[in-house]
Formats: structure tokens, C-alpha cells, sequence
């Protein structure tokens, strides 16, 4: 599999959402997007399938990510740079973390919850419709066409 932002070859993408689209980047990329971790519902397998939506549950970043990780670090009385060195990250990438100008790749923000014992995810419910077998739809059948004025 490919990033499909640099194109470089990939063996464990990253799920990002960029503008309500969902790509599989590499690590380095990941910080462009805010990181999608998708926990699928289990379906029954012995019912039929339902044309009902189809809900999904997945987590995201929460807004606020870096005053929240500033604020929780200063309580902690850690300073930049011993908490970049617990991280084993350089002080610029937590500053710039903190100042909410590039997102933690999932591997930083997993260590970064679990040194300041918070969560920095939030669950979301994405509803999406399920296909509609034989379904063949025509432009006449969505457009919504308007009468101009005739010409005399």
C-alpha cells in the first residue's frame, strides 16, 4: 500500500481525516489530518442485512489537544524539555504539539496520554447509508430541473 499523500510505500497506514475524507497515510503524514481510529460494531451474521444506516464508531482528536497536554504538563510541574526527553521527542515537535501547530502521529499520542494520564480522543458515531442493491439511478431521477422562460 501506498501514502496517499507522498506515495511512499506503507506496511502500516494511518487513518486520517483531511476535509470530511478519510486517507491512509504514512507516519509522517499523519500530521496533516486528524487521526481516525475506527471501532467497528459488530454485525450479526445471522440476521439479514438491514437497509437501515449503518453506524460505525471511531475516535478523534479532541479540539483543544494542545492547551489541554500544555496545561496538564505544567500541572505536573514538567518542563518542555524533560518531557520531550521522556517522550523521546524533540522539544520543538512537543512546542509545536502545544501550540496546536501540527497533530501527535497516534504512536506520540498514545505515550503522551499515558505520561500525563489523560485522554486527548473523543468517540464519534459515523452513520453511513448502506447500499442499495439494484439500485439504477438516471440523472432525471436526482436532478431537479426548473422551466426557464420561453422565448417569444
Amino acid at each position: 500500500m501506498n501514502c496517499e499523500i507522498c506515495g511512499r510505500k506503507i506496511t502500516n497506514p494511518i487513518k486520517i481525516e483531511i476535509d470530511n475524507s478519510i486517507l491512509n497515510v504514512c507516519k509522517d503524514c499523519s500530521r496533516f489530518g486528524i487521526i481516525v481510529i475506527e471501532k467497528k460494531v459488530k454485525k450479526p451474521t445471522s440476521k439479514p442485512m438491514s437497509t437501515s444506516p449503518k453506524k460505525e464508531i471511531e475516535e478523534e482528536l479532541i479540539e483543544n489537544f494542545g492547551e489541554v497536554i500544555r496545561k496538564r504538563r505544567e500541572a505536573l510541574n514538567i518542563s518542555r524539555e524533560e518531557f520531550a526527553k521522556k517522550l523521546g521527542e524533540k522539544e520543538s515537535v512537543i512546542r509545536r504539539i502545544e501550540n496546536g501547530e501540527i497533530y501527535p502521529p497516534y504512536d506520540l499520542l498514545i505515550k503522551i496520554e499515558k505520561l500525563l494520564k489523560i485522554s486527548l480522543r473523543t468517540k464519534i458515531e459515523k452513520v453511513t447509508e448502506l447500499d442499495i442493491p439494484n439500485m439504477n439511478l438516471t440523472l432525471g431521477d436526482v436532478a431537479i430541473l426548473k422551466e426557464g422562460k420561453k422565448k417569444k
